[in-house]
């Protein structure tokens, strides 16, 4: 344990370096944060014809080209009308892109990985961006 000694004015060099290096650790927090912005979703739809998930997602960084995947979660037992719940991470391949300039691209996720159908689909980039979609049973191919 420390013992305790009277300061002078100044204080300790330690004791003033403190300060400095919260906001030095805050500004890296916030640094941070802004690299790593979230993803938002604009709409999201199940498009039959192609079997998958059609999403516009708007997202920040300096390259215009991200990669989106999708992580499934685990169904719940189907309800009274016989639809499961599930909900999937979208991963995005640039996650650690600064983020420094606003863009939107409409892309097919695949359904591949989808572990239940029909499902309402609960699409998330974090805790506060979601949005809900509808996949029926997938039909017999022609």
């Amino acid at each position: 344990m420390d013992s305790v000694r009277p300061r002078s004015e100044g204080g300790s060099p330690g004791a003033r370096r403190r300060p400095l290096l919260a906001g030095l650790l805050a500004l890296g927090l916030c640094s941070a944060a802004s690299g790593a912005a979230a993803d938002d979703f604009e709409d999201a739809r199940y498009d039959p014809a192609t079997d998958t998930l059609l999403v516009t997602l708007l997202y920040r960084g300096t390259d215009p080209v991200h990669r989106f995947t999708l992580q499934w979660g685990t169904c719940t037992s189907p309800d009274a009308n016989g639809v499961s719940h599930v909900a999937a991470e979208v991963l995005d391949s640039q996650w650690d892109d600064p983020a420094l300039k606003d863009y939107s691209e409409t892309v097919h996720l695949s359904l591949a990985g989808l572990p239940c159908r029909p499902a309402q689909v609960t699409l998330r980039t974090a805790p506060k961006f979601i949005i809900n979609v509808f996949v029926p049973e997938k039909t017999p191919e022609a």
